[in-house]
């Protein structure tokens, strides 16, 4: 009877010490410090309210950080989500293999240079300026050209006003800036008439107003550019592997 059991246990301890073999690489993958995860980088930019650095504890908040970050304590990954000018942090996703990069807007120039991992938000285009700025008035595109406009450097909305004809070299009159941060107490200090930006709704500088101490309802939105929708997605190379891309997407399905 002892040789017709070991017979018979013997296939099953066979075929569970295959499946063994199998899952203990991509489980060893996920494990901190793991082959899988253990140069990946992740960077975005300053850009509340999805996200950004708190003035008062410099912690990164934000509704789109705090789902990355949770999918990737999920992937158990070891690093920090790195916030960066957003030249910087696109060049960065560009140059190198195994960085993500996330709020990036998916565009048809961007479509075949990045894999799409994920899509984080949906934003308009508006025009924002001081309440007490009455005399700004924006019923086309082409009255933009009468104000001193301040973007944030190579974001979407940069891009599109100079492919419509803004001339950033030489024009005091536009200012592309690196780090969304300075651009509010910019427009605050009169040194620009207007911001044209990405929002989620026309409420959402007023913790960066109150941040700096300001009432929020000085600053309205005076016209929408309603030809520019972006949606925005976690990205990264072409060269990152496609398991990568998969377990990220996978990871931000999971804690969406």
């Amino acid at each position: 009877m002892s040789k017709i059991v070991v017979r018979w246990l013997l296939p099953g301890i066979w075929l569970a010490l295959a499946t063994l073999a199998l899952v203990m690489p991509a489980l060893a993958a996920d494990e901190p410090g793991g082959a899988l995860w253990k140069d990946v980088r992740v960077v975005t930019e300053d850009l509340a309210p999805l996200a950004y650095l708190d003035p008062r504890d410099h912690t990164l908040k934000g509704s789109t950080a705090v789902q990355v970050q949770a999918a990737m304590k999920r992937l158990r990954m070891t690093s920090s989500i790195e916030v960066l000018p957003w030249a910087r942090a696109l060049k960065t996703v560009q140059d190198f293999p195994d960085v993500f990069i996330f709020n990036l807007s998916r565009t048809a120039g961007r479509e075949n240079a990045f894999k799409w991992v994920y899509r984080t938000a949906s934003k308009r285009v508006g025009v924002f300026a001081l309440r007490s700025r009455s005399d700004i008035r924006i019923t086309a595109q082409a009255d933009l050209k009468k104000y001193r406009i301040v973007v944030l450097n190579q974001n979407i909305v940069h891009l599109t006003l100079l492919e419509r004809g803004f001339v950033q070299t030489g024009n005091p009159d536009f200012y592309p800036m690196s780090y969304e941060k300075n651009i509010l107490p910019f427009l605050l200090a009169g040194r620009a008439d207007a911001w044209i930006r990405t929002y989620l709704n026309e409420h959402d500088l007023d913790e960066q107003m109150r941040a700096l101490g300001e009432d929020p309802q000085r600053i309205v939105k005076v016209a929408d550019l309603d030809d520019i929708r972006v949606d925005l997605y976690l990205a990264t190379s072409l060269q990152t592997s496609d398991e990568k891309v998969l377990r990220f997407r996978e990871a931000m399905l999971a804690v969406h």
